[in-house]
Formats: C-alpha cells, structure tokens, sequence
C-alpha cells in the first residue's frame, strides 16, 4: 500500500524579475462618450486700456438757419457824453445891398358912404379916409352911431378892419368926432365905408381920400 504523504517542504525564496516585454499593439477605438454639461461661466475680465482716439471726420453739412427768435427788451439809455469843445466863430457874410423903397401913387378918388368899390385890382393899397360924424341930441337925451371900414373879396365886403364911433348925452347937445379909418387893401379886395346907427341921426361927411398903390 502506499505509504502517506510526506510533510511540504518551506517555500522557495522569489525569483528575480523577469525582463519587460515588447509593447503590445494598440486597442480598437472605444466609441464616443456622452458630452459634459456646461460649466459655470468664469468671472467678468477687467476692462481693457482705452485704444488711441480716431482721426476727426468730415465736417458736416451746414444746418438750415434757425427761425428768429423774439426780439429783446430795450437796453437802457446810457449815459450822456461830455460837451464837445465850441467850434470856431463863422466869418461874417457880407452884407447885403440897400433895398429900394418905391414911391407909391397917390390918389383922391371920389368915395361914398355905404357903397362898394375897389381900389385896385392889381396892387396894394393904403387907403386912408378922413371922417367927421356930427351928433346932436334930441329930447330923448342921447345919441350914438359909427362908421366901419369894411374891407374883403365879397361884394360887399363884411369883413370890419377899421372903425370910429361918436356918441353925445343931455338934451339939446351937439358932439362933432373926426378921425381917419386907415387900411393896406391887398390887390383885388372891395371896400365899403359903412354907417351904423344906433341912436338918433348923425350926420356923417367924408372930409378927404387917400389912396396911394404900390
């Protein structure tokens, strides 16, 4: 019969490495992953130098002009400049020659009272007339009337430039009044040497003319 097995003997020290092998080929590609979700976005940069300023552009087109605007209050007065100094004293002109004085023609025409006429239609006229006007009073105490030089273009004229009046008061009593009515008639104009009563009856007496034309 077989005897028993006998006792294992210790183990055996490790023997020494062997040498590397030679590389083996690469493996076949492994299909694709699936993709990662995105991750968080970093933080903001800091902000970068500024670049150098461009060239300046064209100028552009010249606006419409504005429409004008309201005018302004009035500015006040300023103040008033000094007195310029007084110029020079003008030389004297020389002076004029003499006038002339021409004589006039005088003239007695005959003239009533209360009638219309004209001295001249072309010149002017000094007219002067002489007149005395005689009053005498009556019973009734007083007595007044006037002559009036009257003197216009209207026929007869109405217009009053000279007069003389005389008057007398107390019964029975006499005034006499002399006086001459004097006026420069201009060329074309009428005269009327009117009587005017107003009390009593004068009696009324043209005692000289004159008209002298120029």
């Amino acid at each position: 019969m077989p005897g028993k097995d006998g006792l294992n003997g210790a183990p055996g020290k490790d023997g020494s490495a062997g040498k590397d092998g030679l590389p083996g080929k690469d493996g076949l590609n492994g299909s694709p992953g699936t993709p990662g979700k995105d991750g968080v976005n970093g933080a903001d940069g800091k902000a970068g130098t500024n670049g150098k300023d461009g060239l300046p552009g064209k100028d552009g087109a010249a606006g419409k002009d504005g429409v004008n605007g309201n005018d302004g209050l009035p500015g006040k007065d300023g103040v008033s400049g000094k007195d310029g100094v007084n110029g020079t004293p003008g030389t004297n002109g020389v002076n004029g020659k003499d006038g002339t004085i021409s004589a006039g023609t005088a003239t007695s025409p005959a003239r009533a009272f209360n009638s219309t006429f004209q001295p001249s239609a072309t010149k002017t006229t000094l007219a002067m007339y002489a007149i005395r006007i005689v009053f005498t009073s009556t019973l009734l105490g007083s007595a007044l009337g006037r002559v009036e030089l009257r003197s216009d273009t209207n026929t007869p004229p109405t217009t009053v430039r000279s007069r003389m009046a005389c008057g007398v008061s107390g019964v029975g009593a006499t005034n006499t009044n002399e006086s001459t009515l004097t006026y420069l008639v201009p060329p074309g104009h009428n005269v009327n040497l009117t009587t005017v009563n107003e009390s009593g009856t004068p009696t009324y007496t043209l005692v000289s003319v004159t008209e002298i034309t120029f």
